[in-house]
This record gives C-alpha cells, structure tokens and sequence, in this order.
C-alpha cells in the first residue's frame, strides 16, 4: 500500500531517488490505501482498501467514481454498473448474449419483445409439451366462469353450476320483446333461447329436419299476456298467461317427425 503526491523535491541523490521509488510504488498498487490520497489528480486511480473498490477520479475532479469490487478472499472482481455491484458469474452474464427480444433462443434468457411477447417453438410444464395450438387454448379465453360463452369451452362456476347463456343475436333470430304476432325460434348460434313478453303473441313450431331440442326461457316484464302454442304436434299447456316476475321455460323437442312442446313456469 503506497500513496504519493508525486512531486519530486530537490534533495541530495539518496533522498530523491527514495521519492522517485515511493512514487513508483504508488503508481505500481493504484495508490492503495484506507483513505484517499491527499493530494487528488483528475483520472487518478484509487484502490480503497477499507472497501476492497477500485476507484478512479473524475475528469473534472469532483468524485470518486467505484469501478469494480474486487473479493480478496476468492480472488474475483464484481463490476460495479450505476452504482450497483454485479455479482452475476461470467456464465450467467453469457446466458443473456445471443438472446432476441421476444423470441425463445435455446439456452439462453428469456427476454420479452416490444409488445410483451414471447415467441415460443415448444411450450413444456412439469416435463410434459403442450401440443394445444394458440387457438385451442384461447377456448379458455372466457369472461365468467360457469357461464358459457359462444366460441369457448364451457367452464363450471365454484358451486359446480353452469349457467347457458343466450348466443343468438336479436337481428339472426328474432330475439327480444314479442308483444304481438308470431315467434318462430331456430337453433341458430344454439339451443337456448330468451325472449321478453311483452303482451300477447304465439310461440310456433320451428319448421327444421331432423331431431333436436330447444330451450325457450320467457321473461316477463310489467305488461303480461297470453302464449299461444301453435304447430305442435303435442303440448302440455297450449296456451298459459303470463304473470309479471315470473318466467316460464318452453321445452321444444322433435323426434321421429313430432314436434312436442312442454311449458314449465318458475314461481
């Protein structure tokens, strides 16, 4: 350890080649010591002891600016980044080189793209690939559990319910307030159906081939009306009055050429 000032006074031979060594000396362990040299020289190199940090001044002489942290235990020196000491390992400072922003590259970080993505070839949890594709795992891209949602997997709530929404549009089918004339349904965009009574009106057979079955939930609201059931070829209850706050299911079915409907009323 050796700090100098190094001005080299006039002396006798012995004398000023002693100086001429202590500055050398100086120069030779980067002016080491537990405090800073006394006399400070812009773009000085200063090893504080006290810390184990290797400093360098300022150009304009103003600061001590910490470039490395070196451990004399194990021998290893630690940049200092900002202020920070990096204390990853030559290896895992390596796993970042190579690496592209927003795509996987084998063996190395993970670094997300401009958009928050991540490209990925292979997607693997517990040592199992995941062979779904994009859109089969946006099925489970649904808004509420327990309630289905047209073009997603159907999902059940916390208490096991599953509740079937609506998944046709009122211009497609029809759907909405019926206060008079007829109502046809079709199975477009799926079996259930809701439509709001709005005073009187007729529920008419569909007129489709093949089997199938319809759920038809009606809804009151303040102006009830009688439901006529017409084109059946069996009904229980053709026709029913509706009560304000209360609903009524229409279960629909064909079966070999028969149209059944069968109405029942939630109080």
């Amino acid at each position: 350890m050796a700090q100098h000032d190094y001005v080299i006074a006039n002396d006798t031979a012995a004398n000023v080649r002693a100086d001429i060594n202590n500055a050398l000396a100086a120069v030779a362990s980067n002016n080491s010591g537990a405090a800073a040299p006394a006399t400070i020289y812009a773009n000085e190199w200063w090893y504080d002891t006290a810390t184990d940090t290797l400093k360098i001044r300022a150009e304009a002489n103003d600061a001590w600016i910490s470039v490395a942290l070196l451990n004399q235990t194990t021998d290893q020196a630690f940049p200092i980044v900002g202020g920070v000491t990096v204390t990853s390992t030559g290896t895992e400072l390596n796993l970042v080189d190579g690496s592209v922003a927003g795509t996987i590259v084998n063996s190395k970080a993970v670094i997300y793209g401009a958009a928050g993505q991540v490209n990925a070839t292979t997607l693997q949890i517990a040592g199992t690939n995941v062979t779904a594709t994009a859109a089969e795992l946006n099925y489970l891209d649904i808004t509420t559990l327990g309630t289905s949602e047209a073009s997603k997997a159907v999902t059940a709530a916390a208490d096991g319910s599953i509740k079937v929404a609506d998944a046709v549009t009122t211009d497609a089918d029809n759907d909405g307030t019926f206060t008079t004339g007829t109502y046809t349904p079709t199975p477009l965009g799926g079996n259930m159906k809701r439509i709001v009574n709005g005073g009187a009106f007729t529920l008419a057979a569909p007129t489709l081939a093949g089997d199938y079955t319809l759920v038809i939930q009606i809804t009151n609201n303040a102006s009830a009306g009688a439901i006529t059931l017409s084109g059946f070829d069996r009904t229980v209850g053709s026709a029913f009055t509706t009560t304000n706050g209360h609903d009524f299911f229409v279960f629909i079915t064909k079966c070999n050429g028969f149209e059944l409907a069968n109405v029942v009323a939630l109080q």
